[in-house]
């Protein structure tokens, strides 16, 4: 199974039981987005699989403003809109952003050692771990919405999306490079053996 399906299993599992748990939403509600949500992992859109999402965006039975307030005030955290930072992949470690979409969780910056990681899973401990393990380092966690984390995270893959394109271009570029350099070889050996043969 995909790493990221089943990290995308566990968050998803462990945060209806904490949504059922503080009464944020009721089993019925958490069952029927399963439903859905199941459907979209046997579709392969790891995107949409995100039971926070389906709650909110497409049954309308959650309203989400309550989950991020419940959030923010019961753990101290702050509130990030994702979308007023420029993400500088390079300057982060490796990550995949199949993960990110799995857990609704995104590494944002790194400062002193600190990573900043904004989600809209903070409820489900299996983020918090999952990212503690990742990154080996203290984090400073902030809420976000899943509006500014999905424009986020769509920002970077079409930005990956484009550094492949580049790349590609730039290595079919060398390939013809190479192809001439050989035609090149080719023609000058067949004038060396001409002259001989003079």
């Amino acid at each position: 199974m995909d790493p990221s399906i089943a990290l995308g299993q566990k968050v998803n599992e462990q945060m209806g039981e904490e949504l059922i748990r503080l009464r944020l939403s009721k089993s019925e509600m958490v069952d029927q987005a399963k439903t859905q949500m199941a459907a979209y992992i046997d579709q392969g859109e790891i995107k949409n699989a995100c039971l926070l999402k389906i709650l909110t965006w497409d049954l309308k039975l959650v309203e989400e403003k309550k989950i991020l307030d419940y959030q923010i005030e019961e753990f101290n955290l702050g509130f990030c809109d994702i979308t007023n930072y420029k993400i500088d992949r390079n300057e982060l470690p490796e990550f995949r952003l199949r993960e990110c979409w799995a857990s609704m969780a995104l590494p944002f910056d790194f400062l002193a050692e600190v990573f900043f990681v904004a989600t809209a899973h903070y409820l489900s401990s299996e983020v918090i771990a999952h990212w503690e393990n990742r990154l080996y380092r203290d984090i400073v966690w902030f809420v976000a919405d899943l509006s500014s984390l999905t424009l986020a995270l769509e920002t970077l893959e079409r930005e990956e999306q484009g550094q492949v394109e580049k790349k590609g271009t730039g290595e079919s570029q060398g390939e013809k490079q190479d192809d001439v350099k050989e035609q090149k070889e080719d023609q000058d050996k067949e004038e060396e053996i001409k002259k001989v043969e003079v």
